[in-house]
């Protein structure tokens, strides 16, 4: 992937870019879309408007990905990422990676392992969080379940982080708020009368 980083072939230099991308900040791959739905992007759908460039050198993402989870940081990337990136906002007219689609990464990684997807990456370091933060967490077989539950759960915190998983507020938000309005307005009564 790194060589192709190089490319003389524009196809795989874009390509071998999104795979960048998606390895190094773990994002997506991205597909094109029905114009009804969400403006979701990933990798290969990222527009000039996504992508920032510092004087210092760092590159600013600023986009929405799958479920509207927006995703905004800067980062220091290698310079043949960001001359790729520079010269794509550049050229590229809807998309930096105009042409190029989820078929065609995965044509490219399966060209570097057979059977390699883009999204092996993503579960590759959401698993070495767990790991890592379990590692550091140590448990023993006779500690409550509760505690056991609260490693588990922090370290399955750790690999959402490290994916930029957020929780989605739910439908039924407001009316369960009031509900537990109003219990908690019985239990204050309970309260005062004990």
């Amino acid at each position: 992937i790194r060589d192709n980083l190089e490319s003389d072939d524009l196809k795989r230099r874009k390509i071998a870019t999104i795979c960048f991308l998606i390895d190094k900040l773990k994002i997506r791959v991205g597909d094109e879309k029905d114009p009804d739905e969400a403006d979701t992007v990933g990798a290969s759908t990222l527009r000039p408007e996504h992508v920032h460039f510092h004087q210092d050198g760092t590159v600013a993402f600023n986009f929405l990905g799958k479920d509207s989870v927006p995703h905004v940081f800067s980062t220091k990337l290698p310079e043949k990422v960001t001359k790729n990136l520079k010269e794509f906002a550049t050229n590229g007219d809807l998309t930096l990676f105009d042409g190029i689609g989820s078929k065609h990464v995965s044509e490219l990684l399966d060209e570097v392992m057979m059977g390699l997807s883009s999204k092996v990456f993503r579960t590759y370091y959401a698993s070495d969080a767990v790991e890592t933060k379990l590692d550091k967490t140590p448990v023993d077989s006779e500690d409550a379940s509760y505690v056991k539950k609260h490693v588990a759960t922090m370290a399955n915190l750790a690999a959402a982080k490290v994916c930029n998983h957020r929780r989605t507020i739910s439908k039924t938000w407001q009316s369960s708020l009031e509900k537990k309005k109003v219990r908690l307005k019985v239990l204050k009564k309970r309260a005062k009368a004990a």
